[in-house]
């Protein structure tokens, strides 16, 4: 077999493999290239439209693009499923026909379980979502102070941040995409907003600030999953929205699912400040954590996933199939 991995994961992947840097976590797409070397002999490819119909070739993604699609009528597709936009037609129609056409299905959480299960008709394999929980434990001692830390800005609430930090509370946000950290820098003195900064910098973040908070505008795919994780395992007191995430992390101790508005999460910050969590009820939410995210658990629903991709997919490929193949581009 010849693991494929997306264009952007794989120049993730090759980015990991240049720094190859003591002081860094091992990241999803780093343990997914470890299996390919494991299991196959061989590290993951990058993949292209062309690259997904060789003989023994299967594409790894969790994007629905055209290799996607195309891998997936070939039968040579392994999704893992993060939930979608359903608003845009053509992408939910993509996105629907990637699903029911893989040879295997991945979720983290139970409400895309639930959501492939609805399209498909099939249960997907559920796995749990790969963080190097080792790594953000090393500074797990640290004395907490009484900031409040959201770090990501995919489907975060700029809102509640500023709201948080108007009502006194010292919030930084950690946000990579200029566009969404614009709508926030001027809101409120009390909001600081950083970005780009060092895997060990944000271990830091998560290991002193009073609460790690993942406020969020909407529940389309599991926002805050992978930090979340890395919050708990650094032994973080966790702050969630109801949704896809806190459905999977809020049965872990230390995490509380905040409902309602902005004066929901200013009360629940002065309970944390009043009454933080004891730090045996944080180091347990650190042990689950890092038993939840095992690597030993995510290769093992990899291998039962790549077996599925791995048998004949009992069809061979339309004429069509084979023309568009022929008439592919790379994605771009």
């Amino acid at each position: 077999m010849k693991l494929l991995l997306d264009p952007a994961t794989h120049s993730a992947l090759e980015r990991q493999r240049a720094e190859a840097l003591d002081d860094e976590p091992l990241r999803f797409h780093g343990l997914i290239d470890r299996w390919a070397r494991e299991r196959t002999g061989r590290p993951a490819c990058r993949a292209d439209v062309r690259a997904v119909l060789e003989p023994d070739a299967v594409l790894f993604t969790w994007l629905p693009t055209r290799s996607a699609l195309a891998a997936a009528l070939a039968g040579r597709l392994v999704y893992l499923h993060w939930g979608f936009e359903t608003t845009r037609r053509l992408k939910r129609t993509v996105l629907h026909t990637v699903l029911r056409c893989a040879r295997a299905v991945i979720v983290n959480d139970p409400t895309s379980a639930a959501e492939v299960t609805a399209i498909t008709g099939r249960a997907p394999i559920t796995a749990p979502m790969f963080v190097d929980a080792d790594y953000f434990a090393a500074v797990r001692s640290r004395t907490r102070g009484c900031t409040f830390f959201c770090a990501g800005s995919n489907d975060r609430d700029p809102a509640i941040l500023a709201a948080m930090a108007n009502a006194g509370f010292d919030v930084v946000w950690l946000c990579n995409e200029p566009a969404v950290a614009a709508t926030a820098v001027d809101a409120a003195p009390r909001l600081t907003v950083i970005s780009r900064i060092t895997s060990a910098t944000l271990r830091d973040h998560y290991a002193t600030s009073a609460a790690t908070v993942t406020p969020t505008i909407r529940d389309v795919h599991a926002a805050g999953q992978t930090t979340g994780l890395e919050a708990l395992a650094s032994g973080a007191p966790l702050l969630l929205s109801p949704g896809r995430t806190a459905a999977l992390l809020g049965r872990f101790p230390g995490v509380r699912v905040v409902h309602g508005g902005p004066e929901n999460w200013i009360a629940a910050a002065r309970d944390i400040l009043a009454s933080p969590p004891s730090p045996v009820i944080l180091g347990a939410a650190a042990v689950a954590a890092a038993a939840h995210v095992a690597p030993e658990a995510v290769m093992a629903a990899l291998d039962e996933a790549f077996a599925a991709a791995g048998t004949p997919p009992g069809k061979k490929l339309s004429q069509r199939m084979r023309f568009l193949a022929s008439r592919a581009r790379p994605d771009r």
